[in-house]
């Protein structure tokens, strides 16, 4: 059973992978098993809200209010319509619009149209009448000119009133890539690891590559027939592209789109196989197709919507299955139409230096049924075009090609007016007059005219075709109405589209909000912009960030050429704004959008001035949770020229307008806001920390992620188009260009092993000291005078570890006391042990040289150095000062040259204790450990003082400083302790020995009885009883006893062979005593070990 152990267990591991998966439930393409009411094929609503009333209630466009459309009214023929309408909007051409959004937004707006509603067509045709002497339909006057047009089919048995049905599911489900049918989407799939068709240059196959499919070719017969040629513009259907609907090829420039996603689907395939290698292909093309929907869905609803509308929809709240996501006849006859008015005439062509294409524009009227035509250049001249091209205002004024060439002859011949055919369409739909409309979504009912559009001459247009307000069309009156503010469009056609979007996204069981994907990939899904998608599937690797709006919004919005020079050379205009304190700095966030700041990290606060060249209002937000304004704390303002201000801190919603913080925690101080020769000028001062209203700390120990908005117009903060951008800000430099060395670090990971090592050294030093006390050696020095340097020592190491962890003014203040205990500890101490030696060396009677002793004369010193550090930390306390160009301690000037006159002065005392001892006795003595270690110190401190002067880098300073940590205490450390450690463990340890009289025999033959502390110790007689009389004798080795009668013999490095001041120190402490009996009385005696 042994044996099926791996398998099994491998078995489980496949499953495990597979588990989520075999549970996953995909859309289907006819919304089967998704919201009931989202089945393709249902009849589109006549109602988006309850009551009879929404219904034909003054139907001008109706006989009898069912079947036959009124076409006896020339005032009223819909191309007559067009001409008067069109006619008022004269200015000389089309307006741009005002907001810079682009063409590839109206390209964007038709796909995802096409993509949830396709309205059945009826088999019979009607004609629409030109008006006699038309000057492009008619032009010779026979006034029996006429447009056919195609009924939309209704069941008529069904319902009496028409309603036209839908054939695809009103869901955003990316039907017009992957097909909406189960056959047409197989038709389309390789069957090889999940992927789509796709030719060898990567664009949609053509109907000669594939099986027979139903696709759209050219223009219909009936086209043809009232131009009086049966030649078309238009490629063979062969050369038709092959997309998830026939519609595609009409709509062309659309086809860039699809191309587009369809390569994201086998990108994504290639991802995913090399992820899960045991995926197969449905689960391949499954899985990219759900990643795609998603992508799709989050562009349309926080992309297009946000920028159309400068608004985004109610925050998702899951799900609700009572909810009609179906389209309603408004959203499909004419909401979805507006993109006609926006259209340009022609779409450029750009190539990788945004200069145009050898291949030249392409003109609307020649693209539809020709995608070779949009696409032999490949996508990215196309892509860059849209992008760049500003889109017309949505109103009247419809480019030429949509009114007149549509679908024309090649010879040149006209061709129809699709304006004229959109007006129709909404009198073939029965869509009700235009305030009984308004009253439907619960928008106010016009009561003249000028109500509905401020252009006079639009208004009596409207009032001569239609007489009264209540009897214009839907349709008319939409386009006519004045924007929306913020709006591309007006109040009636905005209500509608978010009304539909809402109840479409709501609605939608699969809409991938709602529990589709986990977090990490719902996050993916969320930062995934269409610059993303595009970047990632075409040439064009460096796309705006806003796609949707024209690269002219987003290079040289509003004259940024000029803004650009105010702001970066003539800045004087900030003369007139409250000056920022401190040293500030600045950077451009974007062509009009710069910010001035000045960190005070003592104070735990930044001031920033944010200079924005626009009539509206600006922000700045920091730490976004995205590479968006998720959660990012914001300050907005805006001032007017009337004088009105406004300043506020905010909360960014993901997708919604941010949320002032309340007016009594505005979460910012110091705040002020001033229009100046153009610029809105906003000064405020906020906390570093994340303290209340604010959420997000401003990092100083890295770059800082600073989001910037703006809108050019309007003061409302609803949205702000290409006007914004994400820039990583150095809020302190010296953080990023100088940033301190951590544990995480390489070169902070090697110093921290050395100083572990060399501080375990320490740790074992001191061991050594306490179990072997009774080695004359260790003796001679005093053990507890050993282990107080030896503790100094241990304190430089753990210095090794405070210049690693993170700075911080606790940091600062612990470096200061490590520095200060271990210097008292080391040089203080062993400066009051030579002075004592002094004392005796001078001939000083009574000099008591016991443990006791040395710690009664070096606790003073320890004091007053604790006091002096004291008062350094409560008086002027250090802190982690901040430059422009540097980042360190900051310890000020008076305290750091009292404590540094005092520790000087120790300093240079004991060099000079040091060279008047220097001929005592080596064992006894430091004067060598002393010399050495301070010449080590001054020689670090001479590489140090110029070091925190300059200008390196923190990792510089930080290797040079340890260097120099590392040479003071292990100097102290191997001078010391070094010789010590060298007797005791390579020499024998008999060979130099203290004899019996010196050392009582049976403490040194090993007894463990030897009580001292740091007040007391073993004490002995030194004995002097001739000063003339030298002696110097060898002890025996260890395992040799001495003789009887041979003199005590102390070793020595040297001979004195003089009575100078040395020999007298030696005489004094080293007289030899033959005999025993001598010991009981001495001359002169001196207690203690040294």
């Amino acid at each position: 059973m042994h044996h099926f152990c791996p398998s099994i267990l491998f078995s489980g591991l496949i499953l495990g992978g597979f588990l989520p998966l075999l549970a996953a439930e995909y859309r289907s393409y006819d919304g089967v098993g998704n919201n009931p009411g989202g089945l393709a094929g249902l009849s589109q609503l006549r109602t988006p809200f309850s009551g009879a009333w929404y219904d034909i209630s003054d139907p001008i466009n109706y006989t009898n209010r069912i079947m036959v459309l009124e076409t006896t009214d020339p005032v009223l023929s819909a191309r007559n319509v067009s001409n008067q309408m069109a006619s008022a909007m004269v200015t000389g051409g089309p307006r741009k619009n005002r907001r810079m959004i682009n063409d590839l937004h109206t390209m964007w707006g038709a796909m995802i149209g096409l993509d949830y509603v396709k309205t059945m067509m009826n088999t019979t045709n009607v004609t629409m009448s030109i008006p006699r002497c038309d000057g492009y339909f008619d032009p010779d006057c026979t006034g029996i000119k006429n447009f056919t047009f195609q009924r939309a089919f209704t069941n008529e048995s069904a319902n009496p009133e028409r309603t036209a049905l839908n054939l695809v599911t009103p869901f955003l489900d990316a039907g017009v890539i992957y097909g909406t049918n189960e056959t047409r989407a197989r038709l389309l799939r390789t069957f090889i690891n999940g992927k789509i068709v796709l030719d060898s240059d990567e664009l949609p196959p053509r109907i000669s590559e594939m099986p027979a499919l139903d696709m759209v070719g050219p223009p219909p017969p009936s086209l043809a027939t009232q131009l009086g040629d049966a030649s078309t513009r238009g490629a063979p259907r062969s050369e038709m592209r092959v997309g998830g609907d026939a519609i595609s090829n009409v709509n062309t420039f659309g086809f860039v789109i699809v191309t587009l996603f369809m390569r994201e689907h086998n990108r994504l395939c290639d991802q995913f196989a090399s992820e899960h290698i045991g995926w197969d292909d449905e689960t391949l093309y499954q899985e990219a197709r759900r990643w795609v929907i998603a992508f799709m869905q989050r562009i349309t609803y926080y992309e297009y919507l946000p920028a159309l509308t400068s608004r985004v929809l109610p925050t998702y709240t899951g799900f609700n299955a009572s909810t009609n996501p179906q389209v309603t006849i408004f959203n499909s006859a004419c909401i979805l139409r507006y993109g006609h008015s926006e259209m340009n005439d022609a779409i450029e062509r750009l190539d990788e230096r945004y200069v145009p294409h050898p291949r030249g524009p392409i003109l609307v009227r020649d693209a539809p049924f020709d995608p070779d035509k949009v696409l032999d250049a490949g996508i990215e001249p196309v892509l860059r075009g849209l992008v760049s091209q500003v889109q017309n205002q949505v109103d009247w004024e419809v480019t030429g090609d949509l009114r007149n060439w549509m679908f024309g002859h090649p010879a040149g011949m006209p061709g129809v007016d699709m304006i004229a055919l959109d007006i129709q369409r909404n009198r073939d739909f029965g869509i009700p007059p235009y305030n009984d409309v308004r009253e439907s979504y619960g928008l106010s009912r016009a009561k003249s005219f000028q109500e509905i559009s401020s252009n006079p001459r639009i208004a009596a247009t409207l009032a001569n075709m239609y007489g009264s307000v209540d009897r214009v069309e839907a349709c008319i009156g939409a386009l006519a109405e004045d924007e929306w503010p913020g709006c591309n469009m007006g109040q009636l056609l905005h209500e509608g589209l978010r009304e539909q979007l809402t109840r479409i996204r709501n609605g939608d069981k699969f809409w991938y909000q709602n529990e589709q994907f986990a977090p990490e990939d719902l996050k993916i899904i969320e930062s995934t912009l269409l610059r993303d998608i595009i970047a990632r599937n075409t040439l064009w690797k460096d796309p705006p960030i806003n796609v949707f709006f024209s690269l002219g919004a987003q290079m040289s919005r509003r004259n940024l050429v000029e803004a650009e020079h105010a702001l970066a050379k003539n800045e004087e205009f900030l003369e007139d704004f409250p000056k920022i304190s401190g040293k500030e700095q600045a950077m451009h966030l974007g062509p009009a959008f710069k910010m001035y700041w000045s960190v005070n990290v003592r104070k735990g606060e930044a001031e920033f001035v944010v200079v924005g060249r626009n009539e509206g209002w600006i922000g700045v937000g920091f730490e976004p949770d995205d590479s968006g304004m998720t959660n990012a704390d914001m300050v907005l303002g805006y001032a007017l020229e009337n004088g009105t201000t406004y300043i506020r801190g905010a909360r960014s919603v993901a997708n919604e307008p941010p949320i002032p913080y309340p007016t009594d925690n505005p979460g910012i101080t110091n705040a002020s806001a001033a229009r100046i020769h153009g610029f809105t000028v906003l000064k405020f001062t906020r906390p570093l920390a994340a303290r209340p209203p604010f959420n997000k700390t401003l990092p100083i120990a890295r770059p800082a992620k600073v989001v910037y908005a703006m809108n050019p117009m309007y003061v409302e903060p609803l949205y702000h188009g290409p006007e914004r951008g994400l820039a990583n800000v150095d809020l302190v430099p010296a953080y990023v260009n100088y940033r301190p060395v951590t544990f995480n670090s390489a070169i902070g990971i090697v110093f921290t092993v050395i100083g572990t090592i060399l501080l375990s050294i320490t740790l074992a030093t001191i061991y050594v000291v306490i179990t072997r006390r009774m080695d004359p050696i260790v003796r001679r020095s005093s053990p507890p005078f050993l282990l107080i340097i030896l503790v100094g020592v241990a304190l430089g190491y753990v210095c090794i570890f405070v210049w690693t962890i993170p700075r911080s003014d606790a940091a600062c203040k612990a470096r200061m006391w490590l520095v200060g205990l271990a210097y008292i500890l080391m040089f203080g101490f062993a400066t009051v042990k030579n002075y004592r030696i002094y004392l005796v060396f001078r001939g000083a009677s009574g000099s008591n040289l016991s443990t006791r002793a040395v710690l009664l004369g070096s606790i003073p010193l320890l004091a007053i150095e604790v006091i002096l550090l004291t008062i350094w930390t409560f008086a002027d306390a250090p802190y982690l000062r901040v430059t422009s160009d540097m980042v360190d301690c900051w310890y000020g000037r008076v305290m750091p040259a009292i404590v540094l006159a005092y520790n000087l002065l120790i300093l240079l005392c004991g060099l000079y204790i040091a060279v008047c001892v220097r001929h005592a006795y080596t064992d006894y003595r430091d004067s060598f450990a002393i010399a050495f270690s301070t010449y080590n110190f001054v020689m670090c401190i001479i590489i140090l003082v110029p070091v925190s002067v300059s200008g390196r880098t923190a990792v510089e300073r930080y290797v040079l400083e340890c260097i120099a940590i590392l040479l003071v205490t292990t100097g102290v450390l191997a001078f010391f302790f070094g010789g010590k450690l060298w007797t005791i463990y390579v020499i024998n340890r008999g060979s130099i020995r203290l004899s019996s009289s010196f050392v009582p025999e049976h403490e040194y033959r090993g007894s463990r009885h030897w009580a001292w502390s740091f007040g007391s110790a073993w004490r002995h007689t030194l004995r002097v009883r001739n000063p003339e009389e030298q002696r110097v004798e060898v002890t025996t080795p260890a395992n040799q006893e001495p003789k009887p009668g041979e003199g005590e013999a102390v070793a020595s490095n040297s001979v004195i062979s003089s009575p100078t001041i040395g020999q007298a120190l030696m005489e004094r402490l080293f007289i030899v005593n033959r005999s025993t009996e001598t010991q009981s009385k001495p001359t002169t005696e001196t207690e203690g070990v040294i």
